[in-house]
C-alpha cells in the first residue's frame, strides 16, 4: 500500500482510504480534496485484508492471519527482481 501511496503522490493523487475488506485503496486527484473528501495517512486508512489469500499444499484455501502470511512469505527466501 505504501508503494501505491508514493506512486499516487508522484502523479498528483491523494490517498483517501481503503474498503472495509482491505483489498481496495482509493485515491482522489489532489486538487479535488476538500472538507468532505480528506486526504488521510497510510496508518489511518489501512485495513487488514479479510479475504483468504493462502492455499495449502493440497490447494485448499485457508485463512491465515497477517502475521502468519508474513512468516510464510519470509520463509520462502525469495529474491527481489526488478523488471525494466
Amino acid at each position: 500500500l505504501k508503494a501505491l501511496l508514493l506512486l499516487a503522490k508522484s502523479k498528483g493523487y491523494s490517498f483517501v482510504g481503503c474498503c472495509q475488506n482491505g483489498v481496495n485503496a482509493f485515491f482522489v486527484r489532489s486538487d479535488k480534496i476538500n472538507s468532505i473528501v480528506n486526504e488521510i495517512s497510510l496508518e489511518q486508512g489501512y485495513k487488514t485484508g479479510n479475504f483468504c489469500e493462502y492455499r495449502d499444499e493440497n490447494g485448499i484455501q485457508t485463512k491465515k492471519s497477517p502475521e502468519e502470511e508474513i512468516k510464510i512469505l519470509k520463509d520462502l527466501s525469495l529474491s527481489l527482481t526488478y523488471i525494466k
